[in-house]
């Protein structure tokens, strides 16, 4: 009985050590790294079209076009007013959300 218990307490602590973290919602574009918000980016400020989505990855992107959590094929777009460098907006759905730099 007692070796029982201690293979239960050891495959449950096993099984939990073994777990993937969680990472934030992140995308690269531009060799930079936007973490994705749910701040919704108005369509009066979506400026021009710099790209899309091209691959979804996990953990984290380490490539231009890649994203952890947002589909392939989603579009980015400039934001008036706001340096590229430092947010761009996703289109996901019929929303604009923001991406911020890291």
């Amino acid at each position: 009985m007692k070796k029982l218990v201690c293979m239960i307490i050891m495959l449950a602590l096993l099984t939990a050590c073994a777990k993937k973290g969680t990472y934030p919602s992140q995308l690269m574009w531009d060799d930079t790294i936007y973490g994705v918000s749910t701040e919704i980016v108005e369509s009066k400020d979506i400026g021009d079209e710099i790209g899309e989505i091209r691959k979804k990855v996990s953990p984290m992107p380490q490539k231009n076009g890649e994203a952890n959590d947002t589909e392939v094929g989603s579009k980015l777009y400039k934001i008036w007013g706001v340096d590229q460098k430092n947010s761009v907006a996703i289109k996901k759905n019929d929303t604009y959300v923001k991406a911020t730099k890291y």
